[in-house]
């Protein structure tokens, strides 16, 4: 730090700051006077000094030597009351603003203190708008610890946050503020040295992972894999597999956004995804596209078997069978005559209960299969099924008919009755050993089915629990119960 009695390029000292041996007992204000914003007398000429010189200047700084000549460094030794300051001036010209700066620096002791110093070292303060306002920096604060009484060094380091963003061409100021400690005499004499200021390298950004994945030209063994560019990428590694499958296949150091995939399974499931790797290292995988390879020949069989069981007065269970590849159904109904469809989409089941209908009514139905409706492919749509026909019960009393020799080799038990609009019991045995499910409904007497519930039947024995609506009006319902071939009705009092 040290250069004969010339300061160094871009730093300056100023003396003589005024106020007493005691004005800094605690710390140095960042303003008023005197202060760290103090103007004070400006000396920039050095006075040569060794650990052996026992003066003080109020008006100079020292280029003080220790038993080594050529190891030096810029001092002070301010006395009677007068506090010195070692200013240091930088310009930004790393070409971008900047935030954040990593400082350190030694404070050395060129005398023993006779007793405890009050404030033992430089006060470090930081100015970003050309010294208009100063900034304390008390993480660089030395104690009598870390700066004792004793001949010796101390080093210091922190990473600072400026007061503001300092842009490209700004100007930055630091001051190292020695006070005038409140020991009896000769006052401290204690040299700046090493000083290092640079800049805080950001951390890199974190690897960006792919977006908008994307599988097309899909064939029966083959699809393009695409995705957008990630930002900070220099090359990609793609997981791929068969969704059935636990682990992936990787292809690792790919230098473009896309890879053609090849050798796969005819109209089978296939996931993949895509990492980035950076100059940082690899980043996080995106998550799964998965797609379908198309089928040879794809066909798409139309549904059979069409039948209605289970029909009333208002409701009929509808069924039908179809073959392989077929995701969900469509059905179309309407009474025979009338000019327009109804239809339900998307069913996903192979029956469906069908209800709101007219009594006495002749009605038809049919099925569409759709395949390949699913994972963003075209759906293929079978051909129509042949039309079914039935024909609802004229009222409720046709719909109710009870088999007279199920009545009297079966005993179907409901309870409690009258009942409250609660849990109701039910139990029935000696049904048919190849029954596995039975349906109940409970009917108004219009013959609307209110609530429909199934059991499973096992070894001829049903026993269950139906938990009734709560809002029943008092009055006469029916319950219902089909199993198989099988139909029996009992009367029940809602009070």
């Amino acid at each position: 730090m040290g250069t004969g009695s010339t300061i160094p390029s871009g730093w300056s000292h100023s003396g003589k700051l005024g106020g007493s041996s005691t004005s800094w007992t605690n710390q140095v204000p960042s303003s008023g006077n005197p202060s760290a914003a103090s103007q004070g007398v400006v000396n920039n000429r050095l006075i040569l000094g060794t650990n052996s010189f026992s003066g003080s200047s109020n008006t100079q700084a020292y280029n003080y030597s220790d038993a080594n000549s050529s190891n030096r460094a810029l001092g002070t030794s301010p006395s009677n009351g007068a506090g010195n300051i070692l200013q240091l001036i930088l310009s930004n010209n790393t070409g971008s603003s900047l935030n954040t700066l990593q400082m350190s620096y030694q404070i050395r002791r060129f005398a023993n203190a006779a007793s405890a110093e009050t404030l033992p070292g430089y006060l470090l303060f930081v100015s970003v708008n050309g010294g208009s306002t100063w900034l304390a920096v008390p993480a660089m604060n030395p104690t009598s610890s870390t700066v004792p009484n004793s001949v010796g060094v101390s080093s210091f380091a922190t990473t600072i946050t400026l007061p503001s963003a300092v842009a490209s061409g700004g100007q930055i100021r630091f001051r190292w503020v020695d006070d005038n400690s409140a020991s009896s005499e000769p006052d401290q004499r204690i040299g700046l040295d090493n000083v290092s200021i640079s800049i805080v390298q950001p951390p890199a950004p974190a690897c960006a992972i792919p977006s908008g994945l994307l599988a097309s030209n899909i064939g029966t063994s083959s699809a393009s894999l695409s995705w957008q560019p990630a930002q900070g990428a220099l090359q990609y590694n793609l997981n791929w597999k068969p969704s059935s499958a636990s682990a992936f296949t990787t292809v690792s150091g790919l230098n473009t956004t896309s890879f053609q995939l090849a050798g796969l399974q005819e109209n089978t499931f296939y996931d993949f995804q895509v990492q980035s790797v950076c100059s940082s290292g690899p980043g996080s995988y995106s998550p799964v596209f998965t797609f379908r390879t198309a089928a040879i020949n794809p066909v798409c069989t139309a549904a059979n078997n069409l039948n209605a069981t289970n029909i009333n007065a208002t409701s009929a269970m509808l069924s039908w069978t179809t073959g392989p590849g077929v995701d969900y159904h469509i059905i179309y109904w309407k009474p025979v005559g009338a000019a327009n469809y109804n239809s339900q989409n998307n069913l996903q089941t192979h029956n469906w209960l069908l209800g709101g209908l007219s009594p006495g009514t002749n009605y038809v139905f049919q099925v569409q299969a759709i395949c390949g409706g699913f994972v963003d492919e075209p759906a293929i749509n079978a051909e129509l099924s042949a039309p079914f026909y039935f024909t609802t019960s004229n009222s409720l009393r046709e719909a109710l008919v009870i088999n007279p020799e199920s009545v009297e080799k079966k005993d179907f038990q409901i309870w409690p009755n009258p009942n409250q609009g609660e849990v109701l019991y039910l139990k029935l045995d000696k049904l048919d050993a190849t029954v596995i499910n039975a349906s109940v409904e409970l009917l108004d007497l219009s013959g609307r089915v209110l609530l429909t519930n199934s059991f499973p039947v096992k070894d001829g024995v049903l026993n269950g629990q139906l938990q009734l609506p709560g809002t029943l009006a008092g009055g006469i319902y029916s319950i219902r119960l089909r199993a198989g071939e099988e139909q029996i009705i009992r009367r029940l009092c809602i009070r």
